[in-house]
């Protein structure tokens, strides 16, 4: 007679059936632990620091910085004396110490390096080198350029996609900049002492013939015009004035 055998366990269900359990419990342990969520901070200054403080006026991030700025995309830039950087949700710098920096948009963060703006991704990496006379945050894929005094745009990989080819008196002084961020899918720019607006390709939708002119918000835009006086009114998408404009 066979000897009597205990009893069998199935032993390749068990991991099976609590697989599936852990998997939840970490997923859910992540929301709790994970990257702290950044919604409702705002940066606010206590006895000549800053740090952020969430929507009940809590110090979520205690003072620790000489300039704050609202986050955007889980980074915030903050400054340390002539340094600045970016910190995270819990207070961490993550990436520094740069001459400048700009707030993170479409995964990049405009920085400056040894005088040379150029962009780094969430890691850190300067994915776009260094290289530019002046850079500025992306917006609607686009971002601003400058070089020897006029003004294009480059795209996320930071090809040139718009030359730089727009300037005016006054931004040669100083007093303004001749190449507006894109907003809804036009920038206002500045050729020959006119304003008008291109798309994301450089094309010229509305001719230049303002005075001036104000980035697009909700299809409408201000501008200026010289006829018969100067007057300032709003126009839509394709130059026409607005009704109530």
């Amino acid at each position: 007679m066979s000897p009597r055998r205990g009893p069998r366990y199935r032993r390749d269900r068990a991991p099976h059936r609590y697989r599936w359990f852990a998997a939840l419990a970490i997923a859910l342990l992540g929301g709790c632990y994970g990257a702290p969520d950044t919604a409702g901070l705002v940066p606010r200054e206590v006895d000549g620091k800053w740090g952020f403080a969430d929507a009940t006026g809590h110090m979520a991030i205690a003072p620790a910085w000489d300039q704050a700025q609202p986050f955007a995309e889980d980074l915030a830039v903050v400054r340390s004396g002539t340094k600045y950087g970016y910190a995270d949700g819990r207070g961490r710098v993550v990436h520094g110490a740069y001459e400048w920096a700009g707030r993170f948009s479409d995964g990049l963060g405009c920085v400056r390096v040894r005088g040379r703006y150029g962009y780094i991704d969430r890691s850190g990496r300067l994915v776009i080198p260094a290289q530019f006379e002046f850079a500025d945050d992306f917006a609607d894929g686009r971002a601003r350029y400058k070089e020897n005094g006029r003004w294009g745009y480059i795209d996320t990989a930071g090809q040139i996609v718009i030359p730089a080819a727009y300037e005016s008196p006054l931004a040669r002084a100083g007093y303004e900049q001749p190449a507006r961020p894109f907003a809804e899918g036009l920038a206002a720019v500045s050729q020959g002492g006119r304003w008008g607006y291109i798309d994301r390709d450089g094309r010229v939708v509305i001719p230049f013939r303002y005075l001036a002119a104000a980035s697009f918000s909700g299809g409408r835009a201000e501008v200026m015009d010289d006829a018969p006086s100067p007057a300032r009114h709003s126009i839509d998408r394709t130059g026409a004035p607005t009704p109530h404009g």
